[in-house]
């Protein structure tokens, strides 16, 4: 599940732990299958900022949880998406669940067309197909993206103050992720500079 140097070092443990092996085969062979399938984009954005999204440069005066949607848009709209106006942010607050803003049943891929969850069932299971770490142009990011939602797409106690309030704590999620913690790892106050999932509804 780890899509960064992570994937070959992660940190030391005992050797008396049971541990498996990655095998690779050598020599020469065919160019790898496409794994790209079609689907309704999401991304995690290349900008970051405070937990009071209208602070944002992208959010345009907007504020809340609006602010996190302007500021998908606007990301998209300068990237050249399809759809630029259909972005929302991956965010819940005190009286708002991620999963219910989104209308649309997926399936979801990366930009760069790899499968992320077939469906909002899929989404909020607790495991994706792949991590989302992959922004609006397409680079390749590792970084923790504010959330304030749970596994189950739902509302979190930390919200940075329903996303106005950089003086707050929020819950956050890693970007390289695959399980649960995608979306809820821990919390961190409000003043860090994070990113956002962005999902093409």
């Amino acid at each position: 599940e780890q899509t960064t140097y992570n994937w070959t070092r992660f940190g030391a443990g005992q050797c008396q732990v049971d541990q498996s092996l990655l095998c690779m085969e050598v020599g020469s062979g065919g160019p790898l299958p496409s794994y790209a399938s079609s689907g309704k984009k999401v991304f995690v954005t290349s900008s970051k900022g405070f937990g009071d999204l209208g602070t944002w440069v992208e959010a345009g005066g907007s504020t809340g949880i609006a602010a996190g949607d302007a500021i998908c848009q606007s990301l998209a709209t300068t990237a050249g998406l399809p759809m630029a106006a259909n972005y929302k942010a991956w965010l819940s607050d005190t009286v708002t669940n991620a999963a219910a803003r989104l209308n649309s049943n997926g399936p979801w891929v990366r930009i760069d067309g790899v499968r992320v969850a077939d469906d909002l069932a899929d989404l909020i299971d607790g495991n994706l197909f792949s991590s989302i770490n992959v922004d609006e142009n397409g680079n390749y990011t590792n970084r923790v993206v504010w959330t304030g939602t749970s596994p189950a797409g739902l509302k979190a106690p930390d919200t940075c103050g329903n996303w106005l309030n950089s003086s707050a704590n929020g819950i956050f999620g890693i970007n390289i992720s695959a399980d649960s913690e995608w979306t809820e790892s821990s919390q961190l106050n409000c003043t860090s500079s994070l990113k956002l999932y962005c999902f093409e509804d």
